[in-house]
């Protein structure tokens, strides 16, 4: 069952974004640090906005999940999200050095795993989109060597995979919680009857949704004998 004000099931909701929202920090002030640290950059411009983007970006990671977890509609927040860190990914990336661009596909990577957790497939691509295509742009006047496109392209299709993995996965497990739903909600029916014949009628509701079976019956031992009191093919 669904929450008439979210497009999430129940079960959905219970998926805790918190370890990406940490792991998203770590590697945001792990960027920030290795540019300041190992590339200082000449520009002071440069470098307040690589700490511009550190602050913020930690702050908004802090509140999104604040916001998030308390939010009846949560849909509005992964598409705002996705919004957000698309474009907040490809405005720093020209002040990112490449010896520590990987760092970014890092944060990419973690983003569209949460994405991904909490929602359908639309948000997760939608971020990848964003970043790949203004990332495309930046990289077009850098003049890269044809290996760092591969490599570039293999992190695109890595992300792409990952957020299908974790799709397929999910949908096994709704499949597998609206079984034990079903078989549940029979139970309780069954409970509630003492007439054999709507507990049959009932038994085959039941097999039609939960089972992917092209013939099934239900039979009845009766001494030596069983009675197919239910036969589906």
């Amino acid at each position: 069952m669904k929450d008439k004000f979210s497009s999430f099931a129940p079960q959905e909701n219970l998926i805790s974004i918190l370890p990406a929202i940490v792991a998203g920090i770590l590697v945001l002030s792990a960027t920030v640090i290795a540019r300041l640290v190992y590339f200082p950059a000449e520009d002071q411009f440069k470098r307040d906005m690589v700490i511009l983007f550190g602050i913020f970006g930690s702050l908004y990671l802090a509140f999104y999940y604040i916001l998030y977890t308390t939010s009846v509609n949560k849909s509005k927040f992964i598409w705002a999200n996705v919004v957000i860190s698309g474009i907040g990914l490809s405005v720093i990336t020209p002040f990112i050095p490449r010896e520590i661009n990987s760092l970014l596909y890092i944060l990419v990577f973690i983003s569209c795993l949460a994405a991904s957790l909490i929602s359908s497939r639309g948000p997760s691509y939608a971020l990848v989109l964003i970043f790949t295509v203004t990332n495309f742009v930046w990289r077009m006047n850098s003049r890269l060597p044809a290996y760092e496109w591969i490599i570039y392209a293999g992190r695109i299709i890595a992300a792409l995979m990952a957020i299908e993995t974790i799709q397929q996965l999910k949908k096994i497990a709704r499949e597998h919680i609206n079984r034990l739903e079903i078989i549940n909600e029979l139970s309780k029916q069954i409970v509630s009857t003492l007439d054999a014949k709507q507990v049959f009628s009932l038994l085959n509701a039941a097999f039609q949704n939960a089972l992917e079976a092209d013939s099934y019956f239900i039979g009845v031992v009766d001494g030596d004998d069983i009675r197919l009191e239910l036969l589906y093919d």
